[in-house]
């Protein structure tokens, strides 16, 4: 299941959307949308495993329309443990669509997480990524 939020700034120049996603009993994630996204620049992605942690290095992908993933395997191998943040390589990526958020190589019966998109209304530069 998927629950999402939104934060726009003042001058409508950021959003913020954080999704916040459960797995199902087996452990798999229906893929589900993520909307408003259309028209922005992905700056920076935040994923946050939950208080019932997926299994270690599992991957999220953000997919748009056409099945490209607008974060371009950043969000492989994510940590059980700890908040990480994931940057694209050196300018921000346009998002022409919702996207469609998947989650996999998780076996964790009912895990738990959230992905919080970090949006911009105008390219941005990127100086180096994070850990």
């Amino acid at each position: 299941s998927l629950e999402q939020d939104e934060f726009i700034n003042l001058a409508q120049t950021m959003k913020v959307i954080t999704a916040s996603w459960v797995a199902e009993t087996s452990g798999a994630f229906t893929a589900a949308d993520i909307t408003g996204c259309q028209g922005m620049w992905l700056v920076m992605v935040e994923t946050n495993p939950g208080t019932r942690a997926p299994t270690d290095d599992y991957d999220i992908t953000l997919t748009d329309t056409g099945g490209r993933d607008v974060a371009a395997g950043i969000l492989a191998d994510r940590d059980t443990a700890t908040t990480e943040v994931a940057l694209p390589d050196r300018v921000s990526r346009p998002v022409d669509s919702d996207l469609t958020l998947n989650i996999t190589n998780n076996v964790v019966d009912r895990a738990n997480g959230t992905v919080k998109l970090f949006l911009s209304s105008v390219p941005t530069a990127i100086a180096a990524a994070a850990a």
